[in-house]
């Protein structure tokens, strides 16, 4: 029986990963302060997450229909499957941004790090807080985080064709619904690390 349930939680965390990291983009938050320049913050980032998860997830649903006439298996079966392929996209792009403001903030650990072993009585020198600011992209860095996502998407292209054998001669049209989903999501997760990021938390 497929865990629909399972495969809903998998795709929320995989979306996730994809709308966090948009909604840290400068072009993600100039559209969402101009579609509602007059909403609280926080109203604005719900509704604008709620906004960007459906329409990732949206797509999952239409392959997983697609995939589900052209092998005849149950829309809930395809939807847990697709789902499950589709989480090295969505597990690689956390890493991606996460990493992404690892190597280009961990300066700004320094400082809090040098109070509180003050208030520990250990002296770490006085606190430079002028580390939080002006964050540096190494030119290896964007090169590396584009090939983590391509890794990515090869291995969920790879599950996709694998599950799809099952069905013999339909292979390639229990392929094709997914894969086009897998690489609407690789370009988007592309396209964030391109663009200019908010660097929230550290000074201006």
């Amino acid at each position: 029986t497929a865990r629909t349930d399972l495969a809903a939680l998998v795709l929320v965390l995989s979306a996730g990963g994809l709308v966090n990291a948009l909604l840290m983009t400068e072009p993600a938050v100039d559209f969402v302060r101009a579609c509602a320049p007059a909403w609280p913050a926080a109203m604005a980032a719900a509704v604008s997450t709620v906004a960007g998860m459906v329409l990732l997830a949206m797509p999952v649903v239409i392959a997983a229909a697609a995939t589900a006439w052209a092998t005849g298996a149950r829309v809930g079966e395809s939807f847990a499957r697709l789902s499950l392929d589709l989480w090295p996209i969505g597990v690689a792009t956390w890493l991606v941004h996460f990493g992404f403001h690892l190597v280009t903030g961990w300066r700004s650990m320094l400082p809090p790090l040098q109070r509180a072993a003050g208030s520990l009585g250990v002296d770490l020198g006085a606190p430079q807080w002028s580390a939080n600011c002006c964050a540096v992209t190494p030119a290896w860095l964007v090169p590396a985080l584009l090939c983590v996502l391509a890794a990515a998407f090869a291995l969920s292209l790879q599950l996709l064709w694998l599950r799809a054998a099952a069905v013999g001669w339909r292979r390639l049209l229990a392929f094709m619904p997914g894969a086009l989903v897998a690489a609407a999501w690789w370009l988007v997760a592309a396209w964030i690390v391109l663009q200019p990021m908010q660097m929230r938390g550290l000074l201006s």
